[in-house]
């Protein structure tokens, strides 16, 4: 038990001391109090004074569905094309959405 909690514990050791250099460096620089903060949280800098949002339309909109899915990546994607067929194999007509907020689907 001792031989194998020692191979354990080595185990650990070298794992954590194998981690890239690139991440030390990440975490260094991040840490600093140097480090510049980049946001767009409206609590943080006002959009009204943000030259970021300048030309950005704010406009709200407000649209309804039966089901709303989150997230336009495989399984999102896999679900909503299901929900689809059980529909039109039941016929019944719903409006599902999906919603990703990437610039492409399954992004």
């Amino acid at each position: 038990e001792t031989t194998i909690m020692a191979l354990m514990v080595a185990t650990t050791l070298l794992l954590r001391a194998a981690r890239p250099v690139g991440d030390v460096v990440k975490t260094r620089r991040y840490l600093g109090s140097a480090a510049k903060r980049i946001t767009t949280h409206y609590t943080v800098i006002p959009r009204e004074t943000d030259s970021r949002w300048r030309d950005v339309d704010m406009e709200r909109c407000a649209d309804n569905a039966d089901v709303v899915i989150v997230g336009g990546g495989p399984a999102g994607l896999a679900a909503s094309i299901r929900l689809m067929q059980l529909a039109k194999d039941h016929e019944k007509e719903i409006r599902v959405m999906l919603l990703e907020k990437a610039a492409d689907i399954g992004e």
